[in-house]
């Protein structure tokens, strides 16, 4: 019963700002239920009036109405698939921009549960089917209804023996599916569709890692993978598939024995002379317009259960309990300390145990430690992008978790290790953060991330598309790409996470010669094992077995700690 509530709720909510348009889709759907149970009615009257002898002028007034009920049908079903259809495209604009609309505010973890292929899964097919449902299938399944509930009664009105006889099989047919199939339909679509979203995961993934592929020769065996999963897809649609088809099989059944019925029962009351030939016949009409409905009612047992499968995937995306606290704390300048006491910090459990350091504003901070020692977990913290585990982290005695992302967004110039760009021009590229930045701007900082040179080799200069993620540039372009759109605004505080890792020896000179200029009074903080890049830091903080293993300057630890010296070694 709780979980007929929550996706009754779902739906109510999804309405609740249509109102207008839902209560114009019922009236249209009784005006269209109307008009085609009248058809039948009219035509009775004509051919038994024909049979009695009645006048012309009176049967062709009925002739005219039926020709005019014909012209109704035509025009209120035009109408109300419209409205259907327009509210089908208004449920799933809306959903997807819900959802949308939350993700910024959603804690790390959903990131980490939820693959992209799968989110596009439910966001797309899932959500498309489920607004389908949520109009179209609803109001097909209320005109169902309607014709069943009025055509009966006037099938009861023209004989009511011969309608108990043809329409309680149907009828009993039709809830004994609906009681006893609902359930398992929803497992097993339910089912279907995190194979859906398994798929969308390894294809995304194939196509994000082709060129690797191909140059380790393993097209083989991901071409395997693939059939692999979509075979076991297939088998789990299939099943679902064989299923449905056995539900319409009774469903078919029940239409069969209801039309034989008629046939049979139906005939010995004709030919008997108990039934006139126009309610004969009417009778007929109306029990081949039942079928549809019947069908109908069926339908919509099945949308309903797998619409059910697709709220629960919709619902996991936009549930509460992903969403973080929120953050209330502006901060529009940074004038005093970062500093970390007695932190433990990481996404689920500590990567880096009880971290005691603070640093002034103005400093020039290397950081570097193995791959795994919680580098990017470090500054991350420190951006507010992870709370710590226990302890503090400050800005000016500020926690850094409670200031508000715009406020984070000015203190923080932040330029990722994974080169991060967008499917559009260099200058949107550039000037991503705010896109009235001038072009004088973005060509300033462009320069001073060693692109110029580059830039100038594009024949469309600034408005040059990078393609699909910037695939159509190299590295290290990407890299200084991702620098110029740091450098495009001013920051209290700058983090570069291994920025000069794609770059050769020349240029990195050049780019931290550049940086050093531009960011003299400001807060940078620098991931790198290049030993030039470190050797123009003012301190360099070394990270191992979990948390800090020593500070001091380049040449300190260059004369005092092994440790740094092997780790310089290992990545040259």
């Amino acid at each position: 019963m709780n979980r007929g509530k929550k996706y009754l709720g779902f739906i109510s909510k999804q309405w609740s700002g249509y109102r207008k348009n839902l209560w114009t889709i019922i009236v249209l759907t009784m005006f269209n239920t109307a008009f085609v149970l009248l058809y039948p009615y009219i035509l009775r009257f004509i051919i038994n009036g024909l049979e009695s002898g009645a006048p012309m002028t009176e049967i062709a007034k009925y002739i005219l109405l039926l020709i005019g009920s014909g012209a109704a049908i035509a025009v209120t079903y035009t109408m109300l698939q419209s409205n259907r259809l327009k509210m089908n495209l208004s449920f799933s604009n809306k959903i997807r921009e819900e959802v949308f609309d939350r993700f910024p505010g959603y804690r790390n973890e959903f990131f980490h549960k939820y693959e992209s292929g799968d989110i596009s899964a439910r966001l797309q097919s899932d959500l498309d089917a489920l607004s389908w449902f949520m109009s179209s299938g609803i109001f097909r399944g209320l005109e169902g209804l309607l014709l069943i509930i009025f055509g009966s009664a006037v099938l009861l009105s023209i004989n009511v023996t011969l309608t108990l006889i043809t329409i309680l099989p149907l009828i009993a047919i039709v809830i004994a599916l609906l009681l006893f199939t609902e359930e398992k339909m929803n497992r097993k679509f339910k089912k279907v569709q995190e194979f859906v979203s398994s798929v969308s995961d390894f294809m995304g993934a194939s196509f994000s890692g082709i060129i690797f592929i191909k140059v380790k020769n393993r097209l083989s065996l991901f071409t395997r993978l693939f059939e692999d999963n979509l075979k076991e897809r297939k088998t789990y649609e299939m099943d679902a598939v064989k299923y449905e088809r056995m539900v319409d099989i009774f469903y078919q059944l029940g239409i069969i024995l209801s039309i034989t019925a008629f046939l049979i029962f139906g005939g010995l009351i004709a030919v008997k002379g108990a039934m006139k030939l126009g309610d004969f016949v009417a009778f007929s009409q109306y029990l081949m317009t039942l079928i549809g409905p019947m069908f109908m009612i069926g339908f919509f047992v099945l949308s309903y259960a797998r619409s059910k499968a697709y709220i629960d995937r919709i619902a996991d995306l936009s549930g509460d309990e992903w969403l973080e606290r929120p953050r209330e704390r502006k901060m529009d300048k940074f004038s005093g300390q970062i500093v970390f006491s007695g932190a433990d910090i990481g996404f689920d459990t500590p990567v880096l145990k009880d971290i005691n350091a603070g640093f002034k504003k103005g400093e020039k901070i290397g950081i570097i430690g193995e791959v795994g020692s919680g580098k990017s977990t470090f500054i991350k913290t420190m951006m507010g992008i992870y709370p710590p585990l226990r302890g503090s982290v400050t800005i000016d005695g500020e926690p850094v978790c409670g200031l508000t992302y715009d406020a984070l967004a000015r203190l923080f110039g932040y330029t990722p290790q994974e080169n991060v760009l967008f499917t559009s021009s260099i200058r949107e590229n550039v000037r991503f953060a705010d896109h009235r930045i001038d072009d004088r701007v973005v060509l300033r900082a462009i320069e001073i991330a060693q692109f110029g040179k580059d830039l100038s080799e594009f024949e469309e200069g600034l408005t040059a598309q990078l393609g699909s993620g910037g695939k159509s540039i190299s590295g290290g372009q990407m890299q200084r790409i991702a620098i110029a759109r740091t450098l495009v605004e001013e920051h209290c505080i700058y983090v570069f996470d291994d920025i000069t890792s794609s770059l050769d020896p020349e240029t990195e000179f050049t780019l931290l010669k550049q940086l050093s200029k531009e960011l003299k009074d400001r807060t940078v903080f620098m991931i790198s094992y290049r030993p030039y890049t470190l050797s123009v830091m003012d301190r360099i903080i070394v990270l191992k077995d979990g948390g800090i293993h020593e500070i001091g300057t380049h040449d300190e630890l260059m004369r005092t700690s092994e440790y740094y010296r092997d780790l310089l070694l290992i990545t040259r």
